[in-house]
């Protein structure tokens, strides 16, 4: 048991340590893959695939593979690899790696000849790639650019390798720029802009530091401009061909340059040459360009019957060329059906945020409000229990002065009255201030105090009571106050308790409110009776003062 578990922490180990010493070859190519494409595909072919334990390395692999093959111009319709790589790069790690997995998954499908589905990853990599990886969002352009040639778009063609040149000029990749200017210049040719064209090839022949690959390029394409043109001696468009030979090869030739070079032969009566040519194009070129070519030949030579029958041979391909022509809009509606999805997707996404966040705004708003109510509440019981007990000290100020003799015995005799009343709030009161602290016989303490204190309360504003005392001791102050004075009814309250001899703070106790607001209403009623002709004048003024 013991052997098995060190064979396996050994096997767990080891495949560890392989692990990373293919992470880091790899990071290693992927550092190289630009400068030295050759080198980088052996050495992923060199890997065994069996030793990719995880699926970001395989994935990484994959990328890799898929860019080294392009690099050495191997071109791959299969999209397994970009696909392998998407597979992890969509949801992890650095997002350039998706733009990458995209973009060659749009290849893929290009060299495939399915420009519906490649415009579509590539319009996915054009909206991923400007925030993380600037040089394949020039690709991204240039590629969509050969998508919309290959569905008769040049309009669309021209503003994508327009796109890609401004962004590899603002990186200042000269090599990338260069070959977008003469894509540029193909573009224009194609359209039959002649003059812009030949300005942009002799611009570009001109240059200093021109690749290989563009300059072959461009001075292909600048001799096919000449035979087209029909207007160039072609003693001087077969000197530009021997240039490019001598310095090229015919590595840079495609069918329709050797069929323009064809002709210049012809033109220039070298039928055996010409002849031969032709024999080999027609035996892989079977396109309507055969019969288009053969008859310009035709026609040179003076053989319009010829020319007639090659003509006639060529409509039959019309209808090939028109049915492409008129799927040119395919791959822009493709693309216009994918972005208005993405924008629908983002609104949803934007709606969705929207109203998270109002619910959550709406849920602190609540939560806000019942901390508001809850701290009110707490604040006016902190309040109302602080009111009580300075009612309760009022209170047993009140019964010590009961024992006072040179208290008036008007006064005495009201204490004295509600004195059973006093007493047993003042007990309650202490047994309430032993409780403090403890949460539930604090609460129950209190409501008593409180039941206790608006019983006292009431039984004390029941002035009926009160004046009907006033009267039988004072001669009927009370009633006669009533009948020569029009007072609130509060201030009849005040001014019987003044009579009695009550000071302002206990009378805010009694009637709940501010010692302020007594003081107020007293000032009024004093001034009231100093300002009447009422008989009791004198009296009432002595006894309130």
């Amino acid at each position: 048991m013991k052997n098995l578990l060190s064979f396996f922490i050994l096997s767990v180990c080891l495949i560890s340590c392989i692990s990373k010493d293919i992470e880091r070859t790899l990071l290693d190519v992927e550092s190289f893959i630009a400068a030295r494409p050759d080198s980088a595909l052996k050495v992923l072919d060199s890997i065994d695939r069996n030793l990719l334990s995880t699926r970001e390395l395989r994935s990484h692999h994959a990328l890799l593979h898929a860019m080294a093959l392009d690099k050495n111009y191997i071109d791959v319709s299969d999209d397994s690899l970009a696909m392998t790589a998407l597979d992890w790069f969509d949801r992890h790690g650095d997002k350039k790696y998706k733009v990458r997995s995209l973009y060659y998954l749009g290849l893929s499908y290009y060299y495939s000849k399915e420009y519906d589905k490649a415009i579509i990853e590539l319009t996915k990599a054009e909206n991923l790639a400007p925030s993380c990886d600037s040089l394949y969002w020039g690709m991204t352009k240039s590629l969509q650019g050969h998508v919309y040639s290959r569905t008769y778009n040049h309009i669309e063609e021209m503003n994508c390798v327009q796109k890609a040149y401004e962004i590899y000029s603002a990186l200042s990749l000269d090599y990338y720029t260069d070959i977008t200017r003469y894509r540029q210049a193909q573009i224009l040719m194609n359209d039959m802009e002649y003059d812009t064209a030949e300005r942009i090839y002799l611009e570009l022949l001109d240059k200093e530091g021109l690749s290989n690959y563009t300059m072959g390029n461009t001075l292909c394409s600048y001799a096919y401009l000449n035979v087209i043109k029909q207007d160039t001696p072609p003693e001087k468009i077969i000197l530009l061909y021997e240039d490019l030979f001598n310095r090229f090869g015919n590595q840079y030739m495609t069918i329709k340059d050797w069929w323009a070079y064809t002709s210049v032969l012809n033109k220039l009566g070298r039928y055996e040459e010409s002849q031969n040519l032709i024999e080999q194009l027609e035996s892989v070129d079977t396109s309507s360009t055969t019969y288009y070519w053969k008859y310009f030949m035709a026609k040179d030579i003076g053989n319009n019957a010829l020319a007639l029958k090659y003509l006639e041979e060529s409509t039959l391909y019309d209808n090939k060329v028109v049915s492409s022509a008129l799927s040119q809009s395919l791959a822009l509606t493709q693309r216009n059906y994918y972005e208005i999805q993405s924008e629908n997707s983002e609104y949803r996404v934007k709606v969705r945020t929207q109203m998270l966040l109002i619910i959550l705004f709406c849920s602190l708003l609540i939560i806000t409000l019942l901390i508001v109510i809850i701290c009110t509440r707490h604040r006016k019981y902190r309040e109302e229990k602080d009111k009580y007990i300075q009612y309760v000290d009022e209170v047993t100020r009140q019964l010590s002065e009961i024992k006072n003799d040179d208290l008036p015995s008007l006064k005495k005799k009201y204490l004295e009255a509600y004195k059973s009343k006093f007493e047993n709030l003042r007990v309650l009161c202490d047994n309430y201030l032993q409780f403090q602290g403890r949460d539930n016989a604090e609460k129950v303490m209190y409501s008593k105090v409180v039941s206790m204190v608006d019983e006292l309360r009431a039984d004390m504003q029941d002035h009926s009571k009160l004046e009907a005392m006033l009267n039988s001791d004072l001669n009927g102050i009370m009633d006669n106050v009533r009948m020569e004075f029009k007072l609130k009814e509060v201030d009849y309250i005040i001014l019987s308790y003044l009579i009695i001899g009550f000071d302002a703070t206990t009378i805010s106790r009694l009637i709940d409110s501010s010692v302020n607001t007594v003081y107020i209403r007293k000032s009024r009623i004093k001034r009231m009776i100093e300002d009447s002709d009422s008989s009791i004048k004198c009296d009432l003024l002595d006894m309130i003062s």
